[in-house]
């Protein structure tokens, strides 16, 4: 930092540096400033030096007195800024200070700024309004020379000596070069500087200065009679691109693309208006496509511009190149952050339309489906179809659970699952082969297993013709041996012979799921039937074995189960709840009596078990069991089913079908 008491500023030229002693406090840096910049016009060199390196040995003093201001008391502060303001106004044209060497100044300080404090980036530095930003306060010495100039000729931000600038003819100014004294030199400098103090503000992301830029530029005057520059004709101008020809960007994108200052400029600009966004400069579009989610977020933080950024066609560009990005990729994830930040701030159905949807379940964006509003009533209808035909198991999955209907429903005239075994391009049909779709055999078992347990299928037959019309090959769907002559033959001999036969162990092969298994009445043959009061001979366990061996046939569910069991001597109660828990039983139709809801242990039965029959045997404590809070009123999702018991289950808001035991 620059003393003045040494004159030890790096860039002052040597034979310049002030030469004052360290007791000489009293003496003015603005002064030195003066004596430096009289000495170099007095050199025979002057106007023949490249006009850039003279100006420099203007602009590092200057920079000097300031930063060591900066460090110093309040009053000197004030007086040096005072002074170089003055000194740069040059009101009485004692120093020779005119719009070229002001517009130089003024570029070398944009482009010299080093934004190394918190409060000179992003949000901090523009926050305040610039009218209410003391210069006093400012501890940038680059932003109190821009901030110095642009107060003096606010229209220098705006221009360029050596480039033609439409911003020029807003407020029909002549040329700067033009009332230059020493024009001859600018030829030199043409190839140079070739872009304006402001667009190199917002390259630099410099959000201090473009703010201030703007704050003074609303003031300009817009012709002659002084009359303000209208607001309309300076967005016009800060909408303008840059006029270095390599570049043509405009001030917004500049400052989106800005490699530092936390995007300051970019949110000077749309705080000031956010008129300034216009969609056609390809700002944000550009931020969608390269996923830049920080972009994305500062234009949409004002209301109004959420509803100009946040549409179906933005979103498929955001999307459209996650197609060719690697999956767990740094840049997939900040492309599918933009994709969360506008999905999750879109309101209404017409963004996110039918082509997003697509869009999202082709390319199994599944956090970003988490992420839209569930104020947004979608058209649900085909979006089970969509997941199979994609193949993307976890919307598969997301829409079985959240849709469960949409199993039986026809889109085109094909069921979901009808997706899986063809793959439809445009009129193309053509068969879908599990070694080309490793999730084909997943999903296959998915919609298979939810179409059994379907409630929208009562019958089999109905059940039969999906997998039919869907070209799709089904084991055994259900276990029934109702139709077994249970009053000529044990149900024990067949159960155990059933089990025993090994020879064609294939032969059966069942669905992980099974819509039912019944079982004949286990208490018609005449000759062993017990009576009340007879001795237990033995305990029952043929459907237990049954079970067991559907479990090992891989048999995981049992929709319905149908035990028609003895009224004497039945099978174990406590057996009967954990089998029901691990065969996830939803219709229950055990005939057991008197049976205990307590064998029913966890809250997972209690949840599933959708309907229940229960065999009285008239016991009033029995009843009372079944209508307290540890009876039927744990198990939510009992359906009604039997008029005769609904007087009794109404007063716990829940009836169960009752067969009561003559």
């Amino acid at each position: 930092m620059y003393s003045p008491t040494t004159g030890n500023k790096p860039g002052w030229p040597v034979e310049l540096r002030p030469q004052l002693k360290s007791d000489s406090v009293d003496i003015s840096v603005v002064q030195v400033v003066k004596d430096n910049w009289k000495k170099c016009r007095e050199k025979n060199s002057f106007k023949k030096e490249l006009y850039d390196d003279v100006v420099s040995d203007l602009y590092k003093p200057i920079r000097g007195a300031l930063e060591t201001a900066i460090g110093g008391e309040q009053e000197r502060r004030t007086k040096t800024i005072s002074g170089i303001k003055d000194f740069l106004k040059d009101e009485k044209k004692q120093n020779e200070i005119d719009d070229c060497i002001r517009w130089v100044i003024l570029f070398k300080a944009v482009e010299d700024t080093s934004l190394g404090n918190a409060e000179e980036k992003g949000e901090e530095a523009v926050a305040k309004e610039a009218a209410k930003e003391g210069i006093d306060s400012e501890r940038n010495a680059n932003i109190l020379i821009t901030r110095i100039i642009i107060e003096i000729a606010s229209h220098l931000a705006f221009d360029n000596p050596y480039r033609h600038c439409e911003s020029a003819l807003a407020w029909k100014k002549d040329k700067i070069t033009s009332r230059c004294k020493y024009p001859k030199i600018h030829r030199q400098h043409k190839a140079v500087m070739k872009t304006t103090p402001f667009h190199e503000a917002a390259g630099n992301g410099n959000g201090k200065a473009v703010k201030h830029m703007i704050y003074l530029g609303a003031h300009l005057a817009a012709d002659e009679s002084g009359k303000p520059l209208q607001r309309e004709s300076l967005l016009r101008v800060l909408r303008l691109p840059n006029p270095d020809p390599q570049s043509k960007k405009t001030a917004l994108w500049l400052a989106a693309n800005a490699e530092e200052g936390d995007l300051g400029a970019l949110k000077a600009l749309l705080n000031f208006d956010t008129g300034i966004a216009d969609p056609s400069d390809g700002t944000f579009e550009d931020a969608l496509k390269e996923g830049r989610a920080d972009v994305v977020n500062a234009f949409l933080q004002p209301e109004k511009l959420r509803k100009v950024f946040i549409t179906s066609k933005h979103i498929i560009q955001a999307m459209d190149p996650l197609s060719n990005a690697a999956p767990n990729s740094k840049t997939r994830q900040q492309r599918v952050d933009v994709i969360n930040t506008l999905i999750s701030q879109a309101t209404t159905n017409d963004v996110i339309n039918d082509q997003v949807v697509k869009r999202i379940v082709e390319l199994n964006l599944k956090d970003v489906w988490a992420k839209k509003s569930p104020d947004i009533k979608l058209n649900t209808s085909g979006l089970l179809h969509l997941a199979v035909q994609h193949q993307n198991i976890d919307f598969v999955e997301m829409f079985l659970r959240d849709y469960p209907d949409s199993i039986t429903e026809k889109k085109n005239d094909n069921y979901p699952l009808w997706h899986n075994n063809k793959i439809l391009i445009e009129s193309k049909i053509s068969d879908r082969k599990t070694k080309e779709w490793r999730e084909k055999d997943k999903i296959r078992d998915m919609i298979v297993t939810a179409t059994i347990k379907s409630k929208k299928i009562d019958k089999m037959q109905d059940l039969l013709q999906i997998f039919q019309d869907s070209g799709q090959v089904v084991n055994e769907l259900c276990f029934d041996l109702s139709r077994f002559n249970s009053k000529l033959y044990p149900v024990s001999d067949f159960v155990r012979s059933l089990i025993a036969h090994q020879d064609h162990a294939d032969l059966l092969s069942y669905e992980h799921t099974i819509r039912y298994a019944e079982f004949p009445a286990l208490d018609l043959k005449a000759d062993t039937k017990e009576t009340f009061g007879d001795s237990v001979r033995a305990e029952h366990t043929e459907v237990f074995e049954v079970l067991d061996w559907l479990k090992g046939k891989k048999v995981n569910e049992i929709i319905e189960l149908t035990v028609p069991d003895r009224m004497v001597n039945p099978h174990n109660e406590v057996e009967i709840g954990r089998y029901v828990r691990n065969f996830e039983v939803e219709v229950l139709n055990w005939r057991f009596l008197d049976m205990s809801i307590s064998i029913f242990e966890d809250p997972k039965t209690w949840d599933r078990i959708r309907e229940l029959h229960l065999y009285s045997s008239g016991k009033r404590a029995v009843i009372s069991h079944w209508l307290s809070k540890e009876g039927v009123s744990l198990l939510r999702n009992v359906c009604p089913t039997n008029a005769q018991a609904s007087a009794y289950w109404a007063l716990v808001n829940m009836v169960v079908l009752i067969k009561f035991f003559d």
